[in-house]
């Protein structure tokens, strides 16, 4: 029965494996980078491409849980057999016990068999030494010769009919026990074997087992890391998604560079016209072309959050966490825009990953006086070059957390006469209600 019980196991965790098709390899992770485009019609290419691989992922997933509860169904199965497996085993140990006990009961009984066997043995031997003494001689003949009293005859025939009668019950209880013996020697040689054949299907059905829960382990951390593979990737296209999104958001507000029209030429001053000598007078020279527009002027700043207005997570000045602080850190739920204080440039757009993470260096010009204005911790690199010209509330990023960062904020800083380091100071006169 037990080694049934293991060969079906066998062939279900063959099948199952033959169903699942699982590979051993670890799953593919890939790597998140941060995507960047520089039009809306890339932005809006880039986004289908990343739905499309989205929509792939989810099909995969649903793929995986169609396996994953194939497995389920398959593992309860199992484990139902491997319970089934361990009570055997329990009744089988307990057989075991009482086979034990038996087996003892048994030697006790062909011990006392032995015992009983010696003494009718004994008591045969004496009854032929008996009949030895008269061998060649008919008993009743003597009897009858040597004695002359009919009542003493009668009595010693009586006597040696029950001497006969007693030596054939003897060899009765004789042929009875030997038979009794051969017997319990049969049965106990049988219980032996029995007892070895069941160890043995134990130890087989105990292995059996053991090998179907290691496989069921094996089995169920392959699930993990491919749940764990697919569920990466996913995050990442989503990321990568909503990066495009912001992307996109910014660029369909940022307005088109303007486009440079050559001013008409101007006429000329042509002197009074002199006496006519034939000639052709010199065409007039066109002036060099104006240089390139400038942003226009700002009389102040504009808050470049305002979903974080009213919430200042670190004030300019002194702090412990890095000696000073050279900015004004605002924060709001989830990625709310940022936007330009004042119209300006954008001299820098970059990295530092030490500190601001994703940042971007404004220049204006404000009541005749140049000051550049610093936006640091961008959830994404923003996708405005430099050299671009940007309004006053126009968008130019999102809060994030990137660079030198405990939290999503924005960190913004002032420069009175241009950018320099730690030149910085306390934007909370520029911004009106901060």
């Amino acid at each position: 029965m037990f080694k049934r019980i293991g060969i079906a196991l066998l062939l279900a965790f063959t099948m199952l494996l033959a169903l699942l098709h699982l590979e051993t390899e670890n799953p593919t992770v890939v790597a998140y980078a941060s995507p960047t485009c520089s039009s809306v019609s890339e932005c809006a290419d880039l986004a289908t491409e990343a739905r499309d691989s989205i929509t792939e992922l989810v099909g995969q997933e649903n793929e995986l849980s169609d396996d994953i509860a194939r497995l389920n169904a398959e593992i309860t199965d199992l484990r139902t057999t491997n319970d089934g497996l361990e009570f055997s085993i329990s009744a089988a140990m307990i057989d075991i016990a009482n086979l034990e006990i038996e087996i003892a009961e048994n030697r006790e009984w062909l011990a006392e068999t032995e015992i009983e066997i010696e003494g009718l043995l004994d008591a045969v031997a004496a009854r032929m030494r008996l009949t030895q003494q008269i061998d060649g001689i008919n008993p009743i003949a003597l009897i009858l010769t040597e004695n002359d009293d009919l009542t003493d005859i009668i009595a010693q025939i009586r006597f040696f009919s029950r001497i006969v009668a007693t030596d054939a019950d003897i060899m009765d209880q004789l042929v009875a026990l030997v038979g009794t013996y051969d017997t319990i020697i049969e049965d106990l040689a049988y219980q032996a074997e029995m007892l070895a054949a069941t160890r043995a299907s134990l130890e087989i059905e105990q292995s059996v087992l053991i090998a179907n829960q290691n496989d069921l382990l094996f089995l169920e951390g392959q699930l993990r890391e491919e749940l764990y593979g697919i569920g990466i990737q996913r995050m990442n296209e989503e990321e990568t998604l909503a990066a495009i999104e912001e992307m996109r958001l910014v660029l369909e507000q940022t307005p088109p560079p303007p486009i440079a029209t050559p001013p008409a030429a101007p006429v000329p001053d042509v002197p009074p016209p002199a006496a006519d000598t034939g000639s052709t007078p010199e065409a007039p020279v066109a002036p060099a072309p104006p240089p390139p527009a400038a942003p226009e002027a700002n009389t102040g700043m504009t808050h470049p959050m305002p979903a974080g207005r009213g919430n200042i997570t670190s004030h300019f000045g002194p702090r412990t966490l890095d000696g000073f602080h050279w900015g004004i850190d605002w924060a709001a739920p989830g990625f709310p825009p940022i936007l330009a204080a004042a119209s300006g440039t954008v001299v820098r757009n970059g990295y530092n990953a030490g500190g601001w993470g994703y940042y971007i260096i404004l220049s204006h010009m404000i009541n005749g006086e140049r000051v550049d204005t610093v936006y640091a911790h961008f959830h994404y690199q923003s996708s405005i070059a430099v050299g671009t010209i940007v309004s006053q509330g126009q968008v130019i990023g999102t809060q994030g957390n990137t660079g030198f960062s405990f939290g999503a904020h924005l960190h913004f800083e002032v420069h009175p006469g241009g950018f320099g380091w730690q030149t910085a100071v306390d934007p909370i006169s520029w911004i009106p209600n901060p």
